[in-house]
């Protein structure tokens, strides 16, 4: 599958990240210093969606998101 890359100031700085996968999109911060390793990345997360099928993947992805944070 190929991923759609949109490159955001706006949606990373309101989320405070880098990079994320909502499939079959990455957002990525724009002009970020580390691009293609963080394309790299991303484009694992896409891999790790298909695998576990999309909503199943979120429910973890969420759950370690908000662990992580804590």
């Amino acid at each position: 599958m190929k991923a759609i890359i949109i490159r955001s100031t706006f949606f990373t700085a309101i989320f405070n990240i880098a990079g994320i996968a909502l499939c079959p999109f990455i957002i990525i911060k724009k002009n970020s210093r580390n691009e293609k390793k963080l394309i790299n990345h991303e484009k694992i997360h896409i891999a790790q969606q298909l695998e576990l099928w999309i909503i199943p993947f979120y429910i973890l992805y969420i759950f370690e998101y908000f662990k992580k944070r804590i």
